[in-house]
C-alpha cells in the first residue's frame, strides 16, 4: 500500500478518536453553540471547537511524516526545495488557529478578526507560500496578491461553515484534488500535505455530518481556509508557465463565490460587509425546499465538479481545459441564476428599464442647467431656463411663484396616467410645483439632482434677497455719518 495512502488512514483514526474527547471537553466546560431564530437552525446546544481535534491530528500526523519518511524518495521534495517545507505550513496554520480558537471563547470584533488575518496571512507569505512570476519580478505585487489571496480563502470558509457537513466535506474533495495536482506535478510535499488533510476531514465528518455532534468553529474553518490557500498557491506556483496559473481558483468556486456574492448582496442593501445574514447560498438552496443534507451534498458534488476542472484546466490538453472552463463558467451563472437572489433581481429589473441614451441626456440636461442658472439673477431668464430643464426631465405642467411674480405653463399634453404632484416652499409667498408621471422612466438619479439643485437655489436666492434691505441700510448709516463728519 503507497505510503500516502497508509497515511491519510492514520489521520482519519487519529481525528476519529480526538474529536468525540474534545466534544465531550467541550460539554463539560459549557463551549458550545446554542441555536437562535435568525441564522442557527440547528435543534440543540453543539460543541463548536471541532478545529482542536482536526488541527491537532493534521499537525501530528504531518510532523510524524516528515520524521519517518525523511529518507523516502516519496519526501524528496517537500513542497518546493526541500522535506523541511512540508512542516513550514503548520506556523501559519497555528497562528490563525490560535485566533479563530480566541475568537470561538472569547469573541471578537469583525475589524480586529480582519486585522489578525492579514497579520497571519503576512506570516504565511513571509514563510514563503506567495504566488510567484518567472524571473522573479513583480515581488511587491505578488506578495500583495497573495496576502489578499490567503485573506479571502480564510473568510470564504468561515462563510460557508453554516450547515452540517458542508465545510468539512468541501474541504476534504479540495484537499482530495490538491493531492492529485501533487501527484501530477510530482511534488511529494504537497501530496502528502493535502492527503493528510483529506483523511483528517473525512474522520472529522463521522460527528459533523448531519446531525452533526460537534461544529467547526471558527478555529476549524480558518484553519483550513489558510492552509487549503497556502496549498493553492504550491500548486499554482509549479503550474505555472509564464505565470502563475488560475487553475487553483477553480477548486474554490464554491467558497470564493458565495463570498463574492456575500460581498455585492450586502453592498447592494447598503449594510456593513461584515454583517451576519441568511442570504448565503445554502440558506438560499434551504429556501427552496431542500433538506440540509441535501443542501450540503448538492455544494459537495459542485466543489467536485469544480475540481475535476481545476485538474483538468492544469494538466488536459489545451481544448479539453478550455471546454472544462467553459461548462464551469455556464455552471456558475446557472446556479446563480437559479438561487433568486432578491438584490440581484432588483439589478437585473432597473437594468432593463433604464434606458441608457435617457440617462446620459438627463445628465448632460442637469449639468447645462446648473452652469446656466449660475450667471443669471434675471427672473424672466431663469424662468426660461427652468422650464425648458422641466420638459427635457418629461414634466407635463410647471408653477413657479418668485418674488411677486406668477409663471406658469402647461410643457406638453398630459397623458392619462397617475402623476405626482412636487411642490418646493421657498418662503411664505414663494413656491415651485412641478407635475410628472408616476410611470415615467426617465426618472433617473440626475431627476433627483436636479430638484435637489432647483430647491438649494430657489432658498439661495431667496436668502440672498432677505439680506439686500439691511445691507442698503447699513450703507446709508454710514454715507449719514461721513457726511455729518465732514461738515
Amino acid at each position: 500500500m503507497p505510503p500516502a495512502i497508509v497515511l491519510s488512514l492514520v489521520a482519519c483514526v487519529l481525528c476519529l478518536c480526538v474529536t468525540p474527547f474534545v466534544r465531550d471537553a467541550c460539554l463539560r466546560r459549557n463551549y458550545i453553540d446554542h441555536p437562535d431564530v435568525f441564522r442557527k437552525r440547528h435543534k440543540r446546544a453543539v460543541p463548536r471547537l471541532g478545529g482542536v481535534g482536526i488541527v491537532f491530528s493534521y499537525s501530528l500526523c504531518l510532523v510524524l511524516s516528515s520524521v519517518f519518511f525523511i529518507r523516502d524518495s516519496l519526501f524528496a521534495r517537500g513542497f518546493a526545495t526541500g522535506s523541511v517545507a512540508v512542516t513550514i505550513i503548520l506556523i501559519p496554520m497555528s497562528c490563525i488557529f490560535a485566533v479563530g480558537l480566541y475568537d470561538d471563547l472569547r469573541g471578537l470584533t469583525a475589524v480586529r478578526k480582519l486585522a489578525l488575518q492579514l497579520a497571519v496571512a503576512v506570516i504565511a507569505v513571509a514563510a514563503g507560500f506567495r504566488f510567484s512570476l518567472s524571473g522573479g519580478h513583480w515581488g511587491l505585487l505578488m506578495a500583495a496578491l497573495s496576502t489578499f489571496w490567503l485573506v479571502a480563502c480564510m473568510n470564504a470558509f468561515n462563510l460557508i461553515d453554516g450547515l452540517d457537513g458542508l465545510a468539512s466535506g468541501v474541504g476534504a474533495l479540495m484537499a482530495a484534488a490538491t493531492a492529485l495536482a501533487g501527484l501530477f506535478l510530482n511534488n511529494a510535499g504537497l501530496t502528502i500535505s493535502a492527503v493528510l488533510l483529506c483523511g483528517t476531514l473525512v474522520g472529522f465528518l463521522r460527528y459533523n455530518i448531519n446531525p452533526a455532534s460537534i461544529f467547526l468553529g471558527d478555529s476549524g474553518s480558518l484553519s483550513l481556509g489558510l492552509t487549503l490557500g497556502c496549498m493553492s498557491v504550491v500548486w499554482s506556483n509549479q503550474a505555472s508557465s509564464g505565470g502563475p496559473s488560475l487553475a487553483p481558483v477553480f477548486i474554490w468556486t464554491v467558497p470564493l463565490l458565495d463570498l463574492v456574492l456575500s460581498v455585492l448582496r450586502r453592498s447592494l442593501r447598503g449594510v456593513p460587509l461584515f454583517s451576519a445574514d441568511r442570504g448565503h447560498i445554502h440558506h438560499q438552496l434551504l429556501e427552496r425546499g431542500f433538506s440540509t443534507t441535501d443542501a450540503a451534498s448538492n455544494l459537495c458534488i459542485a466543489t467536485a465538479f469544480a475540481g475535476v476542472a481545476g485538474l483538468l484546466v492544469s494538466f488536459a490538453s489545451a481544448p479539453l481545459a478550455l471546454f472544462a472552463s467553459l461548462m464551469l463558467f455556464i455552471g456558475v451563472l446557472w446556479g446563480v441564476w437559479k438561487l433568486r437572489y432578491a438584490e440581484f433581481g432588483a439589478v437585473s429589473s432597473l437594468m432593463n428599464q433604464i434606458s441608457w441614451r435617457k440617462v446620459t441626456l438627463a445628465h448632460i440636461t442637469l449639468t447645462n442647467f446648473t452652469q446656466a442658472i449660475a450667471g443669471t439673477e434675471d427672473v424672466e431668464e431663469y424662468w426660461k431656463l427652468l422650464k425648458n430643464a422641466c420638459r427635457e426631465f418629461g414634466c407635463f405642467h410647471i408653477h413657479l411663484m418668485l418674488n411677486g411674480q406668477v409663471f406658469e405653463e402647461e410643457l406638453q399634453a398630459r397623458s392619462l396616467h397617475p402623476y405626482w404632484t412636487l411642490t418646493f416652499p421657498v418662503s411664505g409667498k414663494d413656491l415651485l410645483t412641478i407635475r410628472t408621471n408616476i410611470t415615467l422612466k426617465t426618472q433617473s438619479p440626475s431627476f433627483s439632482l436636479f430638484l435637489e439643485t432647483v430647491q438649494n437655489d430657489l432658498s439661495a436666492r431667496y436668502q440672498r434677497r432677505r439680506s439686500m434691505p439691511s445691507t442698503a441700510a447699513a450703507l446709508s448709516k454710514v454715507q449719514t455719518r461721513s457726511l455729518a463728519a465732514n461738515t
